[in-house]
């Protein structure tokens, strides 16, 4: 995973690492594809993220924008477990996209939903 604008966010890359592996087992044991790369772009501002929108991003929630299965973009000035809801819903919609190659905001936030102690505690839990 490519990261760009890690300046721009609260959590530290082993946290986004920790959540992208907790969703990747998760994709997996749903029996779903996990990509092989991604790129995750942290925006400073709403303006920022509004010029990827131009660029053929979908917004999935505010705050959080989707390429097909290959970049996430998600508004960096959000509390650190906000960030950590965007980055679980995010990496669980490229997960979607490349196995079902369609974007489902509602299944995947669902998901997210019924699994966020999981996820978090995978992501803060002792090793």
């Amino acid at each position: 995973m490519e990261i760009l604008g890690l300046e721009k966010c609260e959590l530290t890359r082993e946290e986004i690492a920790r959540a992208f592996a907790a969703v990747s087992r998760l994709a997996l044991e749903l029996g779903w594809e996990v990509p092989s790369y991604a790129l995750l772009v942290f925006a400073s501002s709403e303006t920022e993220c509004a010029e990827f929108k131009e660029r053929e991003f979908v917004e999935l929630e505010e705050g959080l924008l989707v390429k097909d299965g290959t970049a996430l973009v998600v508004l960096g000035g959000l509390l650190p477990n906000v960030l950590l809801d965007k980055l679980f819903v995010g990496f669980l919609a490229l997960s979607y996209y490349e196995t079902f190659r369609e974007i489902s905001p509602g299944a995947v936030r669902e998901l997210v939903r019924e699994k966020y102690m999981s996820l978090l505690s995978t992501v803060y839990g002792a090793e």
